[in-house]
């Protein structure tokens, strides 16, 4: 569904994306996630660095990449944990 949007979008377009992740989790936690999604109680669909990274192929990554969010402003003295965001946060353009 991303490539069918971007094919539309036009050069200089930016794809501005987050997504939740369980990889800064334990696995206990991550299984809690699995129950939580297979019971209906939560509906945000996890995804790994290197699948949530594939939305940006062919496109020009901006700093600092595809990393954790609170990685975006990693000066700030009260910055969440990775775990305590478990979310990958990008921004791109599209050549």
């Amino acid at each position: 569904m991303v490539r069918e949007l971007l094919d539309a979008a036009a050069p200089g377009s930016y794809l501005v994306a987050t997504n939740s992740t369980k990889d800064f989790v334990s696995p206990e936690a991550g299984a809690r996630y699995d129950a939580m999604l297979a019971s209906g109680a939560v509906d945000a669909w996890p995804r790994d660095h290197a699948v949530f990274s594939g939305f940006f192929d062919g496109l020009d990554l901006l700093d600092p990449g595809v990393v954790a969010m609170c990685d975006w402003r990693p000066d700030s003295p009260d910055r969440p944990t990775p775990a305590e965001t478990s979310m990958y946060g990008a921004v791109a353009r599209k050549p």
